[in-house]
């Protein structure tokens, strides 16, 4: 899985939250961190600040409303096909 769809499901979590899910926001969001964590194969600290930041960004208010999660996929694939091709 690439960082872009990463990235969307993380907005698509988001997105359902406050769909009267918002109270679960936060174990929902680090579900999903811990989820894409292992499909990146991520271990230690690294999947651990992703399960964090799942849960913080799913947890906030009317963060549904921004794409940072695809936002972040995008610029991180794009950065890693630019260091490719050096």
């Amino acid at each position: 899985m690439g960082p872009i769809l990463a990235g969307l499901l993380v907005d698509l979590a988001d997105f359902i939250t406050p769909l009267g899910l918002g109270k679960l926001g936060i174990p929902i969001g680090a579900g999903v961190g811990w989820w894409i964590g292992g499909q990146l194969g991520l271990r230690g600290s690294r999947r651990a600040w992703l399960i964090v930041l799942g849960a913080v960004y799913c947890g906030l208010p009317w963060t549904s409303r921004l794409p940072l999660g695809t936002l972040v996929g995008l610029i991180s694939g794009v950065r890693k096909t630019g260091n490719s091709s050096r």
